[in-house]
């Protein structure tokens, strides 16, 4: 079993993230990983870490209005 280094992940980050996401996707502004992060106020490597980066290339490819949760 693998042990995590570092700090837990924040759920209220994960959030913030998503929620950054479908607003952008929703003003169809640009959607970029630096537009999301300073949208959510997080680092860019928040995005990367936390798995986000597909679900957020998802969105961004099918234009998806509806965020699964």
């Amino acid at each position: 079993m693998k042990t995590r280094v570092g700090r837990p992940r924040s759920e209220k980050s994960r959030e913030a993230v998503l929620a950054a996401t479908h607003a952008l996707l929703g003003e169809g502004g640009r959607l970029t990983f630096e537009a999301i992060a300073k949208r959510a106020g997080v680092g860019k490597p928040t995005i990367y870490a936390g798995g986000l980066r597909w679900r957020i290339l998802f969105w961004k490819r099918f234009s998806l209005r509806q965020m699964p949760r």
